[in-house]
């Protein structure tokens, strides 16, 4: 065999090899890899309320729960926004103007409680908290009180733009996703006081699917209020407007069909409003 033959045969050799450890082994790795595929299915875990009374609440009997972290441990420690280190917005499933935003208070141990003014109904709880070195959360849970209901008249959803509460004449315009409601009484503007750091606060329940929206003001301005308002999903809207004079606040509450441009865009320009009597805020 020639010195010539024994250069070929080597350099076939190298490149076999060579070739055997970039692509034979990188099939091998890669398979392995794919044997153990990742559950993309899988949820994340989440924060959470846990009742702990369960989900039957009697007659004046105070409402207790703990915030989970998404290990399953309480939490104990929150930061303030708006004032409080958590806001309890309570609704009637079947009708959202049935309506409490109240602030519990927690015990060392994490127990949050709070005393509600409700009656016989199926209730959903929106409890809007932000853990310290976590992002701000809108935890739920769904709880009742047993007895016969009194319920409440159908929605109104007549095209008006006005509602009165306690005396006040509470007047919104609309101008894409910008609310601004005017307040006034006898015919005369009200000075409106600072409620939870802001010139008023605004809560919204899709009646469809119970989908929670809230809002502090922009600016106050007077008897004047403005708000910026992007609901993602298209339908029958209730909205509650918390606004305080002379130390008391008051809620004043509209039912409104909003269209918007697609999920997440924002509210389109066709939107119809109904009146609604309020109630004092508790």
């Amino acid at each position: 065999m020639t010195q010539l033959m024994r250069n070929r045969i080597v350099f076939i050799l190298v490149a076999v090899g060579a070739f055997v450890l970039a692509f034979g082994f990188g099939q091998v790795a890669g398979h392995k890899k794919d044997a153990t595929p990742k559950d993309s299915s899988k949820p994340a875990p989440t924060y959470s309320v846990k009742l702990l009374d369960g989900d039957v609440l009697k007659d004046k009997q105070p409402l207790r729960f703990e915030v989970l972290d998404p290990k399953g441990k309480v939490v104990t420690e929150f930061d303030t926004v708006h004032e409080k280190k958590l806001h309890l917005i309570v609704v009637e499933k079947g009708d959202p103007r049935v309506y409490e935003h109240v602030h519990p208070t927690m015990a060392s141990d994490g127990t949050w409680s709070t005393t509600l003014e409700l009656g016989p109904g199926f209730y959903r709880l929106y409890a809007d908290t932000k853990p310290s070195g976590a992002d701000g959360q809108v935890l739920t849970a769904d709880f009742s009180e047993p007895g016969i209901s009194a319920g409440m008249p159908a929605f109104n959803v007549r095209a008006t733009d006005t509602a009165t509460v306690d005396g006040y004449d509470v007047a919104l315009k609309a101008d894409g996703m910008a609310y601004t409601f005017t307040v006034t009484k006898d015919g005369k503007p009200v000075t409106l006081q600072p409620y939870l750091g802001a010139g008023g606060h605004l809560v919204g329940i899709r009646t469809e699917s119970l989908d929670y929206l809230h809002a502090h003001a922009m600016a106050a301005q007077g008897n004047t209020v403005g708000f910026h308002v992007a609901p993602g999903n298209s339908g029958l809207w209730v909205l509650h407007l918390d606004f305080q004079v002379d130390g008391k606040v008051h809620d004043a509450t509209f039912v409104r069909r909003i269209e918007v441009d697609g999920p997440g865009s924002g509210m389109g320009e066709h939107m119809d409003m109904g009146d609604m009597e309020g109630h004092d805020h508790h």
